[in-house]
């Protein structure tokens, strides 16, 4: 019956695979019909699977590695050139490519998912999702770097990054902003995030491409009030007054719950920042 399925979710239980990848020799199995597919457990539990399951390119795959212990790390680089040779292939068609890469860290997991659009409701749209579950966080900085760094993805064209869930410095994701050149649209999630990625993007070499730059929490007072240039977050002021950037990309979204600016804070935005709209 596993052929003709059109969803899987297969599970590692703590301390019940001690498998390595050279244990399976069999064919893989072929799961013409699946379109959804999750994994859970380690990361040489999740080799084998992917190594000896056929399934189309369009499969949603759903990853979550669990890397509690250093032998982790080799299974981990495993996992890459599996992954490439699905979403990074050349010759993939134009709805299977990705477009928008969304990046969120809390406590001991980050994660990592990719979309071929952003139209149509998020969760059944992505291509990928992957989350790494660690212990020691220089673990996770170094996966990400090294797994951005080997994927060559010309069609991503839009980025999101939300740290904003832990209150320490968030340096560690900057390495990886310089392997995506091409990118023209940033969404930033909470004030944190901005805190820490606003000041490092006025580097002429950090997202030489971008256009359109989406604040999500542009606001420390986001009332129905009328909005003043006091209600903006400090660092969004900063941005937008010293620096070039500001000036450089086309659009600056400050996204709102609540789109209502006094006259006076309106029409300074309009004389002295005319690439600012509000969302």
């Amino acid at each position: 019956m596993l052929p003709r399925r059109s969803k899987l979710s297969l599970t590692m239980q703590l301390n019940h695979f001690a498998g390595t990848s050279e244990v399976w020799n069999q064919p893989a199995v072929d799961i013409p019909n699946l379109t959804s597919l999750q994994l859970r457990g380690n990361p040489c539990f999740i080799v084998l699977i992917l190594q000896h399951l056929s399934i189309p390119a369009r499969t949603q795959l759903d990853l979550d590695l669990r890397c509690w212990e250093r032998t982790s790390e080799s299974n981990l680089r495993d996992v890459v050139p599996i992954l490439k040779s699905r979403i990074a292939e050349p010759s993939l068609s134009p709805e299977l490519t990705i477009q928008h890469i969304n990046i969120c860290e809390y406590t001991g997991t980050l994660s990592l998912t990719a979309y071929s659009s952003l139209d149509g409701p998020w969760e059944a749209s992505f291509l990928l999702r992957m989350r790494l579950r660690y212990k020691d966080p220089l673990f996770a900085v170094w996966w990400m770097d090294d797994f951005i760094s080997y994927l060559h993805l010309p069609t991503l064209t839009s980025l999101g990054v939300n740290l904003d869930w832990i209150g320490r410095t968030y340096l560690q994701v900057l390495p990886v902003l310089a392997h995506w050149q091409d990118v023209q649209s940033l969404w930033l999630y909470g004030k944190h995030t901005m805190c820490q990625l606003l000041q490092y993007l006025q580097l002429d070499d950090v997202l030489p491409s971008l256009d359109t730059l989406h604040l999500t929490e542009a606001w420390k007072n986001d009332s129905r009030e009328p909005k003043e240039w006091d209600d903006l977050q400090p660092d969004v002021q900063t941005f937008l007054t010293s620096g070039k950037l500001s000036q450089r990309i086309r659009s600056i979204v400050l996204l709102s719950t609540h789109l209502n600016l006094s006259d006076t804070l309106w029409s300074f935005l309009q004389s002295n920042f005319p690439n600012i709209t509000l969302s």
